[in-house]
């Protein structure tokens, strides 16, 4: 079933696509930046992975286990909204990367 929430949590992956896009294209016409698109595009694969399991957890099981859990007195639908940000943040404490492989002002020691 579709849901107004996947249209507008679309917007993050989709952020992370055209900040990808844009990286790229600044380095095709020799714009200066420290833009690195390789990188983008990972967290770019990475924010898509987590759309798509929030996307599956929503459509399989979310709406019972909610409804079983809370006895009825926590909506499915405000569920719903705020799993993709409670998955994004879950993945990224678990999954947290190494050390960046790109120096910038925030990883210069």
């Amino acid at each position: 079933m579709f849901h107004a929430a996947y249209v507008f949590w679309f917007l993050v992956p989709l952020a992370m696509i055209s900040l990808t896009v844009w990286a790229a294209f600044k380095r095709v016409f020799n714009k200066p930046g420290q833009e690195y698109p390789v990188e983008y595009g990972k967290q770019a694969l990475f924010v898509l992975a987590a759309y798509g399991a929030y996307i599956a957890i929503d459509q399989t099981f979310l709406e019972p286990l909610v409804t079983s859990l809370t006895a009825g007195l926590f909506s499915p639908e405000l569920a719903r909204w705020l799993l993709f940000p409670f998955l994004l943040l879950l993945l990224c404490i678990l999954g947290s990367s190494k050390q960046p492989r790109v120096q910038s002002r925030f990883t210069m020691q």
